[in-house]
């Protein structure tokens, strides 16, 4: 099934999503706070947009990837944002990491827009996503997450849809926290056996015990001798 499909916040991440998303043979309209953003998208078929609105306007399902939770608030909820354009029924899929609050928040605003909300964070790189290998966590309306699971398919193969709340943003957390432990392990496990490795040049205080002597008693006594 295809769809007339929005890509909002083409960057790194977004360029290949959207992409792949046009190699499933969806039509796309495409917008980005930077014009040249757009350039390989609409060399493939993409039309441009100029507002966040315009996208609404024209397209059935809008997917955005964008930095943070202001910026997903903004590019929704704008003054030229999708909210603006969209028609009712309309889906938006967040695909941003954003915060737990801000995104039930956010869920809520597009409810009383007439617009579902799906939260599908993704776990991968650029390269991951053109290798095809992408992992999207999907939460919220599931009759919408239904609909668009292969539109989602396209952009990457793996695809689990956790629930009808937050639980996508949950998760994108927890799996955040523990790609940064595991980031981080080599370094404490160095610090840890660099902590743990006994210092050679710290007296041995049980030799002294067997010797009877100090740090400095040879030297005293070589140093008496002379004097006698």
């Amino acid at each position: 099934m295809t769809i007339n499909v929005g890509f909002i916040g083409p960057g790194i991440m977004g360029g290949p999503m959207a992409l792949n998303l046009m190699k499933g043979g969806h039509k796309l309209w495409v917008h980005a706070r930077r014009p040249e953003a757009t350039k390989t998208l609409v060399a493939a078929g993409a039309t441009a947009c100029a507002s966040a609105a315009e996208v609404g306007k024209n397209a059935d399902v809008i997917f955005l990837i964008v930095s943070d939770t202001p910026d997903v608030e903004s590019v929704i909820f704008g003054e030229t944002g999708i909210a603006k354009g969209a028609r009712s029924g309309s889906v938006v899929v967040d695909m941003s990491t954003v915060s737990v609050e801000g995104s039930r928040e956010m869920a809520e605003a597009a409810k009383a827009a007439g617009v579902a909300y799906l939260r599908a964070p993704v776990s991968g790189n650029p390269s991951v996503v053109e290798a095809g290998n992408l992992t999207i966590v999907v939460s919220g309306d599931e009759e919408a997450f239904r609909l668009l699971e292969p539109a989602l398919r396209d952009i990457g193969p793996h695809v689990f849809y956790l629930g009808g709340g937050e639980e996508a943003r949950v998760m994108k957390l927890a799996l955040n926290l523990v790609i940064a432990c595991i980031r981080g392990l080599p370094r404490c496990v160095g610090e840890l056996r660099r902590d743990l490795q006994p210092d050679q040049r710290r007296p041995d205080p049980g030799r002294r015990a067997a010797t009877g002597t100090r740090p400095g008693d040879a030297a005293s006594t070589l140093d008496n001798t002379h004097r006698g």
